[in-house]
């Protein structure tokens, strides 16, 4: 398990308000709200011969980008949409753009990225479509990480690695 760095010291008074409100020595980070509606969506509970259905989008991660505010996602999120976008065709589907099925998307996708943002990106949404999560955080703890083994269900990938992460390096 990674420690926690708190003090991200550039965007610290934006971020965390110097205030530190979990502790991974005696807390448990829980993933946000999930509707009965996104737990009926999950392919863990269809039918056999859908769960066994190819996937053919290797890699998918769709999300805001606040172009002007990299420290929204610890600018994550601008790299990976400005290194990754337009490689639909080689099964790598990145934008910064809604789509309407993106849940259908990711549940046609093998690996899909989880980005800070609106809190420590949402984990539970790949894991629930049976996609593998792929974590771009250094040091920042995914829910349920250290109760549950992240290695046997979700894969980390240091930021530094993200611009050698080929097509190739996907799979």
């Amino acid at each position: 398990m990674p420690e926690h760095v708190w003090h991200h010291k550039k965007y610290l008074p934006r971020m965390y308000a110097s205030h530190r409100c979990f502790d991974p020595a005696k807390d448990v980070l829980l993933p946000p709200f999930t509707s009965m509606g996104e737990l009926a969506r999950s392919v863990h509970l269809a039918p056999a011969e859908e769960r066994a259905r190819t996937r053919d989008i290797l890699f998918h991660w769709r999300g805001q980008v606040l172009w002007k505010l990299p420290q929204y996602s610890m600018g994550i999120r601008h790299q990976l949409v400005t290194l990754f976008r337009g490689m639909e065709r080689e099964g790598v589907v990145v934008s910064h753009e809604h789509s309407p099925g993106f849940l259908a998307e990711m549940r046609r996708s093998t690996f899909c990225g989880v980005c800070p943002g609106n809190g420590w990106g949402h984990l539970e949404t790949p894991v629930l479509l049976g996609c593998i999560p792929v974590v771009f955080m250094d040091d920042i703890l995914t829910p349920w990480e250290g109760v549950l083994d992240f290695s046997s269900f979700g894969v980390r990938v240091p930021r530094r690695r993200l611009p050698h992460c080929g097509v190739t390096n996907f799979g």
